[in-house]
């Protein structure tokens, strides 16, 4: 038989005329996999399921993921690795397989997971020289990283959906809290943030210092982390338009003597803040000095460790009320 694939440029387009990308990763793994689903992983010895398939937004191609390697990429990398050939061997070999057989596509239901919640799957990374300089600028370290759970991430998937990827001079971050995720894109302006967390996801819990008199509410875990090297203790709720849950309150009363609301001075923090001290008129407050930074952390980025210890201890002996 006159085989085309010796004398023409066979390319991605003309295989998946004949085929479908679900159809080649079906033949590769020998069974009919579910997007979203993790699965062992066909490239290694595997005992816990890391693999799997999921959709890129941006693209709209099904693409692979194996978490335990970060080997990934479209169906014609997944097949070439199988068969230990290049991608463009690899299309040339599909393309004869399906051109030989005569096969003609047919339209194909790609099963897909489904989820009752958002399910947030990141892929982190070591922290690079950019991410660990983003921290620093706020007075925060490695080692307070690693305590709050925070990683610098690659890029992330929402409901097998495959969402934003940093860059080197964009670092993107994951806070976790507790099974939670929080996605931090500091240097957009838009969509700084993606999260599954709800109002009962109280950020820096789990690492509160109960031997403090005084526990700080914050607006964000930069925040906490920010107070926690400046020798506070201190939590955050999931925004500041997020109550704090009666439950979380109680515990604060019974193992700190004062606690402090210490959200952004703009319209969004004020009103919080009024808001929070009308219904629990024993929490003190503080704001960042009129015609300064409206938050502690660029407070700091802007004046420095000691004139933020400074202001921090001058409402230490003070009690503030909305």
């Amino acid at each position: 038989m006159y085989d085309t694939s010796k004398v023409i440029n066979i390319t991605k387009d003309d295989v998946l005329k004949k085929t479908s990308q679900y159809e080649i990763y079906a033949t590769y793994l020998g069974f009919k996999p579910t997007i979203g689903e993790v699965y062992i992983s066909p490239f290694r010895k595997d005992s816990n399921p890391s693999f799997g398939l999921y959709m890129s937004r941006k693209s709209g191609n099904i693409m692979f993921k194996d978490l335990g390697t970060g080997e990934s990429g479209d169906c014609f990398k997944f097949a070439s690795l199988i068969e230990n050939v290049s991608v463009k061997q690899i299309i040339k070999n599909i393309y004869k397989q399906y051109v030989s057989n005569k096969v003609t596509r047919k339209p194909i239901t790609v099963p897909i997971k489904e989820y009752k919640d958002l399910d947030i799957v990141v892929d982190d990374i070591p922290y690079t020289a950019e991410g660990l300089a983003f921290w620093a600028g706020f007075g925060i370290t490695e080692n307070t990283l690693k305590l709050y759970n925070v990683k610098q991430i690659k890029k992330f998937w929402v409901n097998a959906i495959e969402y934003w990827t940093a860059t080197k001079t964009s670092p993107m971050f994951a806070y976790f809290v507790y099974s939670k995720t929080k996605i931090y894109r500091p240097y957009y302006k838009k969509q700084k943030f993606y999260t599954n967390c709800t109002s009962i996801d109280i950020q820096g819990w789990e690492q509160l210092d109960y031997s403090r008199d005084t526990v700080y509410i914050t607006k964000s875990t930069k925040d906490v982390m920010l107070l926690h090297e400046l020798g506070y203790s201190a939590i955050a709720p999931n925004g500041e338009g997020h109550d704090i849950p009666d439950k979380v309150l109680s515990i604060l009363r019974d193992k700190f003597k004062r606690i402090v609301i210490l959200y952004d001075r703009d319209l969004p923090g004020l009103k919080a803040s009024r808001k929070l001290w009308r219904l629990n008129k024993d929490l003190d407050f503080l704001f960042m000095p009129r015609k300064t930074e409206k938050d502690l952390s660029d407070y700091y980025r802007k004046y420095g460790k000691i004139k933020t210890l400074k202001l921090l201890s001058d409402y230490e002996n003070k009690s503030n009320r909305i």
